[in-house]
């Protein structure tokens, strides 16, 4: 199920690109951004994700993206692979029909019992607009 607007993608997506697959929306399940963590060394990992609008659509203005749940802390969000990952991740530039890359963390503790974890939703905000 896709937005009609602007749609997360997974799968190493190419910026500037239209590839990738589509994650689930809505608590669906079918294609989520999901890890596979050891809690017992407080493992992180990190996976290239995109967002971009359906064709037709832009942002315009900031895109606030941030993780909400009960362990809405565990995920972290950047820009570049390398940089400093935080809990929102602001894209000032405009979202239009291809690819804009950034990195989603996932954090483990070793406090943690083994589980599999659904409690948290990624959420983009942006104002989209018809293309100009």
């Amino acid at each position: 199920m896709a937005n009609a607007y602007i749609n997360l993608y997974k799968g190493s997506p190419t910026a500037g690109g239209t590839d990738g697959t589509l994650v689930s929306l809505d608590g669906v399940g079918t294609s989520p951004i999901s890890f596979t963590l050891d809690a017992a060394t407080s493992e992180s990992k990190t996976q290239k994700v995109a967002l971009r609008c359906e064709s037709g659509y832009q942002t315009t203005g900031d895109v606030e993206i941030y993780a909400y749940g009960s362990n809405e802390d565990m995920w972290q969000f950047c820009a570049t692979e390398s940089g400093t990952y935080t809990s929102t991740l602001t894209i000032s530039s405009t979202i239009d029909a291809t690819n804009t890359v950034f990195w989603v963390k996932a954090l483990s503790d070793n406090s943690e019992e083994p589980g599999v974890d659904t409690s948290v939703d990624i959420y983009v905000g942006a104002d989209i607009l018809p293309d100009t």
